[in-house]
């Protein structure tokens, strides 16, 4: 089996495989089978509504002017250390458009949800003071670890 298996990941890594995106009119065409160095031309931030551009960007790791290879490692590591902060749902890295050896790039993130507003019920108001100090919930990030440490606390 484990030779089996083998076989194949070494017949799909010999493959060429060419992506095509169509934006505005433009046909983009980046062959992931043979990675190309560009320099980043520019950067943009999309899906976020909370936290700084310019943060995030410096998060990343990537910054204008630098030196990539497309499809590549910078990017992978870009997407890992935006994963680390655990503020999101989804990170994407996306080429716009690449002008001779210029690449535009676009991180696109979906944050997570934050809590507005939440109450308790079942209980007195006095009581719900007192969990409303202990777990202290306003305008915080939803995540696994909030929502565990919060129920256990309640």
């Amino acid at each position: 089996m484990r030779k089996f298996l083998f076989a194949i990941i070494v017949l799909f890594s010999c493959l060429s495989v060419n992506a095509q995106t169509q934006l505005s009119g433009d046909t983009l065409n980046i062959d992931y089978g043979n990675p190309h160095t560009y320099e980043i031309g520019g950067i943009v931030i999309t899906g976020t509504r909370f936290l700084d551009e310019s943060v995030l960007t410096s998060i990343s790791g990537l910054a204008h002017g630098d030196s990539i290879e497309i499809p590549g490692d910078k990017i992978s590591k870009a997407i890992q250390k935006l994963w680390k902060q655990g503020l999101f749902t989804d990170v994407k890295i996306l080429v716009t458009r690449i002008q001779g050896n210029l690449a535009f790039l676009d991180i696109n993130l979906t944050e997570r949800p934050r809590l507005s507003t939440f109450s308790f019920k079942g209980v007195s108001k006095s009581e719900a003071d007192k969990i409303r100090e202990k777990v202290k919930l306003a305008d915080k990030v939803i995540t696994d670890n909030l929502l565990e440490t919060t129920s256990n606390t309640v």
